[in-house]
């Protein structure tokens, strides 16, 4: 039934997920990257055919990672790299970094039976490369023209722009640690309660996530006039308490450490993909904020537990009818 489940999920994902990427992809020629979002997110208000293709097409990377829990890597491998390449190709690059450093995870601990300094070293290479073709989708997605360079050019500006992009990760962390509670206030846990208000749908809570503002958007103009600063769970967490949230750390240590247990230890592999999932979006507080987080988990992997008790209801309903009238 498991198996059921995630085969379910995965067919009736796949076509909505592909098509918004070809979409993307086919938007930013025309109209450029930027332009593309903004009409993204006016065409995300409100039901429409849009929006459930865009509510289809959420179930893919849990469905995507469950193929690999039940070792169906033949049919996934292929659909990653179109789905890597496609999603690099749409302009978007950090849940592509995500989805690389959960593959990883599933990697060293479902698939490689002994450590080799050979495989760490491919991993490294990997992670890396992953890193190093982010840079490239920013000048992709800037319309700035690279084929002219040389390969060397091409090398030194990956290494450069490398550093850069990380880089923005520690320098929005540091306007929170400059601008708080100088010229803005702590939000003493706004954000956090946030995370369950956006559990609903927004008519239910008045857009309450929106107003309090987030790390993303209310420090936006300090570090640029164009666009939002990013964000990380370090930043989220000195917005909301200050200094306070050193004793955060070793909390959200310990979760990490029982979130790996019960990856690694589960008896189940619906449970298993469960946790892989929930991997993948915390991973995605490297660069952003955790506020929709728990939105994400209940809203799109509760149904797969749904689907899988129901199955397993009827099946047993069936086989209490086939024994009746045996």
């Amino acid at each position: 039934m498991i198996n059921l489940t995630i085969y379910i999920f995965f067919f009736i994902s796949v076509i909505p997920c592909f098509y918004i990427l070809y979409s993307n992809i086919i938007d930013n020629n025309n109209i450029g990257y930027a332009e593309r979002v903004l009409s993204d997110i006016n065409r995300t208000v409100g039901f429409n055919s849009y929006s459930i293709l865009l509510l289809l097409s959420a179930f893919f990377i849990p469905s995507l990672l469950g193929l690999y829990v039940i070792k169906k890597w033949k049919i996934a491998i292929p659909i990653t790299i179109l789905y890597i390449i496609m999603y690099f190709k749409s302009g978007s690059r950090m849940l592509i970094f995500c989805l690389i450093l959960t593959l990883i995870f599933i990697y060293l601990h479902f698939y490689m039976r002994k450590a080799s300094t050979k495989k760490i070293l491919a991993i490294l290479c990997l992670l890396f490369l992953s890193i190093f073709s982010m840079v490239f989708v920013s000048k992709f997605r800037s319309n700035e023209k690279i084929s002219h360079l040389k390969i060397s050019e091409l090398m030194e500006l990956g290494v450069e722009q490398t550093f850069s992009q990380t880089g923005t990760i520690f320098a929005s962390t540091a306007i929170v640690l400059e601008e708080c509670p100088k010229n803005i206030d702590f939000s003493y846990g706004k954000t956090y309660i946030s995370t369950f208000a956006y559990v609903l749908p927004n008519y239910l809570t008045k857009n309450y996530p929106e107003k309090n503002g987030y790390v993303d958007t209310t420090f936006a103009k300090s570090l640029s006039d164009y666009g939002n600063i990013g964000s990380s769970f370090i930043a989220e967490c000195y917005y909301n308490f200050g200094y306070l949230s050193i004793l955060l750390m070793p909390i959200f240590a310990i979760l990490w450490i029982y979130l790996n247990k019960f990856i690694t230890e589960s008896h189940s592999n619906l449970f298993t993909t469960f946790g892989l999932y929930i991997f993948y979006y915390v991973t995605i507080t490297i660069r952003s904020e955790g506020v929709q987080l728990l939105r994400y988990i209940l809203w799109y992997f509760v149904p797969f537990f749904v689907i899988y008790f129901l199955l397993k209801k009827m099946k047993g309903l069936r086989n209490k009818k086939c024994q009746n009238i045996v």
